[in-house]
């Protein structure tokens, strides 16, 4: 299973928000929002093997990038 770290570019957000899932509720949920005319806030940033990867993986985005006031996962 593959686990992507997507990050939210939505300027209503008021901060970068981070979400993990799989690869395939990702898909199925950007293809309802087009399908609505929407446009999806949430972009890849990086994928991992496991959850617990991509959590580590998120955490070091976090870090470098301090603009994100999210927190850690």
């Amino acid at each position: 299973m593959t686990w992507c770290i997507e990050l939210n570019v939505s300027p209503q957000s008021g901060m970068d928000g981070i979400n993990i899932d799989t690869i395939e509720k990702i898909a199925k949920k950007n293809r309802r929002m087009l399908e609505q005319w929407k446009t999806p806030t949430f972009f890849v940033i990086g994928h991992a093997p496991s959850i617990s990867k991509a959590r580590q993986l998120a955490n070091e985005y976090l870090a470098q990038h301090p603009r994100s006031k999210t927190g850690k996962l």
